[in-house]
Parts: C-alpha cells; structure tokens; sequence
C-alpha cells in the first residue's frame, strides 16, 4: 500500500486529530502518501440549528462511515466519544496512539484581572455551559444549585461564546481537545475522575475501516497503544450492555495499570438525584471486555436501566 486516503469532518479538532493519525502513518510506512477528504455530517449541519438538541452519536459519523464501507476513503478518524455502539456492519473501529488525559475541565469566565473565574469561586445559582447530559446530571450532583445551560459548537467556538457572554459564569470541556488544539492562554481547572466520570473513550482517538480490507486493518492495528486499547475495551463493552447513548448520563472509565484494568461506570438521572455506580473493579487486562460485560450488567441489575430509561423520556 503506496497511499490512503483519510476521511474527516471539517472542525478544526477533527483535522488536527486526522493529522496527527496521518504522521504515525507516515512514519510507520515510508513512502506512504497520504490524502485527506473533508465531509461534512448530519451533526455538522445541525449545528446552529434547532435540531442540534435532537440529535445522536451516529449524526457525528454516519457519513463517514459511508464513504468507508464505499471504499471512496481508506480511514474515517474518529473522536472516540463520538462512536456509537451501532457502529455500520461491515466495518471494524480500533483505537491508535495513546489516550489523551480524559477528563473534564472547568473554564471560568474571564475577570477584570484577566484571571478566569475558579470552580470554587462560582457564585450560588450560576449558569454554567455544556450540552452533555452527563455533565448537567453530575454539575447538578455536585452543585445543585447550578444551572446548566445549553452550551453547542467546536472547542474555540464554544470559548468565544464564553467570552462575548453577560450570563456565563464557564462551560466545562473535554481536557483532550483543549490539549490537541494546544490553545494558548486558556486556564483551567480538572474534575476528578470521581466527581465528573468522564464519557466512554474520552481522550480516545479511533479509526474505522472496512473489516474485509486486510492490509489496512494490519496497518492500523500496529498503531493501537496496549494500554489504550484496554481501556477502549473495557469501555465499550460495559456501555454496549447498557445501551445508553447521548440522551442518557452514562459515564464509563477504565484505567490501566500494568497487567490489571480498572473500570467505573455510574448511570445518573438528568437531575442528578438518582445515581447507580460501581466504582474501580479491577480484572486482568486480557479480560477487558469481559469486565466492562460484567459491570454493564451488575448496573442494569442495580436498577441502571430503569435509570437510561427515565433520561429518554424526559429527553423525548
């Protein structure tokens, strides 16, 4: 194989992350040429709109994964927090390079110092930005006095909003995509892992292919951090049982330590008032997926469903 041809959206996130796929490509096979293809999805056309509220993880990909199984592009590159668990038959998604710190940030609005405001200096009823569920449900547990407001658009967009608002007192992001971007002068503040769990693969990067092209499959493989793809495992096995997608709170994370893999998952109510949660069960890394099954059905037996259930009715 002399080329490929990698398929991405437009943001600018999605480019930097495409590249970055694209160099340990390169590296890995000298002379390989390599093509990127701009598409544009069902999510990026909702953007702006009102029904960027109704949306879900297969608006963000499902172009993509078109043009994959049509072999007009090699690779779709993926944030992986944006893959689904009904990914399209006929193709196959693995995780490449290692995991970007996964977890969540505060950026407070800008004072008349210059300073931005600190998480711990956000006043009593404040409004704060994100379009997640999972990050409404947990800023509403652990601050119930809070408003989360409806907060939408790419990492820079989402900081300008910030900054030309009256209203915003911050907006909580992904720590992965403020790294990946490297945004000069942009403090912040991470949640710990326990009070904002992040979302399954956060700071993960996947890509996907068709499963009956072999050489690519190889190629692409030999990309996957161990460790990484632990966690990826892990992750998706546990939110494949529970079925949950984006209009539920759904958090999974796993860590790996050496030769063990650690995995947490909590369900929350949108109001942050109900929550099922097991917290750091560990198992051999060989066994990922088996772990992430098993806590995915101890939450469902725990009353997690009826959980994801309740979140889609009041999404509905």
């Amino acid at each position: 194989m002399n080329k490929i041809i990698l398929g991405t959206r437009g943001s600018l996130l999605a480019l930097t992350q495409t590249k970055m796929v694209a160099d340990i490509l390169v590296r890995a096979t000298p002379g390989l040429e390599v093509e990127f293809e701009e598409i544009k999805t069902r999510g990026d056309r909702k953007q702006g709109t009102p029904e960027a509220s109704k949306g879900d993880k297969k608006d963000w990909i499902f172009e993509l994964e078109q043009e994959v199984l049509a072999e007009s592009i090699d690779i779709a590159v993926h944030s992986g927090k944006d893959v689904p668990s009904d990914y399209e038959p006929g193709t196959q998604i693995l995780s490449v390079l290692q995991r970007e710190d996964p977890r969540d940030i505060f950026i407070g609005r800008k004072l008349p110092s210059g300073d931005r405001l600190r998480w711990k200096d956000v006043p009593q009823g404040a409004s704060i930005g994100t379009a997640s569920l999972r990050r409404q449900a947990s800023l509403r547990r652990m601050r119930p006095d809070v408003q989360p407001v409806e907060h939408r658009g790419n990492v820079p967009t989402r900081l300008k909003k910030l900054d030309d608002s009256t209203t915003l007192s911050g907006i909580i992001l992904a720590k992965a995509g403020v790294m990946r971007l490297s945004i000069p002068d942009c403090s912040f503040e991470e949640f710990s892992p326990l009070d904002m769990m992040p979302a399954v693969n956060q700071g993960i990067l996947c890509v996907q292919c068709k499963a009956s092209r072999s050489e690519v499959v190889t190629l692409l493989a030999r990309q996957s951090d161990r460790a990484t793809q632990v966690c990826f495992e892990a992750e998706r096995a546990c939110v494949s049982v529970l079925g949950a997608d984006c209009k539920s709170s759904v958090s999974v994370f796993a860590e790996s330590q050496g030769d063990t893999v650690v995995l947490s998952a909590r369900v929350l109510l949108t109001d942050g008032s109900k929550v099922v949660e097991i917290i750091r069960r560990e198992a051999p890394a060989s066994s990922a997926a088996q772990l992430g099954a098993t806590v995915g059905n101890e939450i469902l037996a725990m009353g997690g469903g009826k959980i994801i259930a309740a979140c889609r009715e009041l999404k509905a």
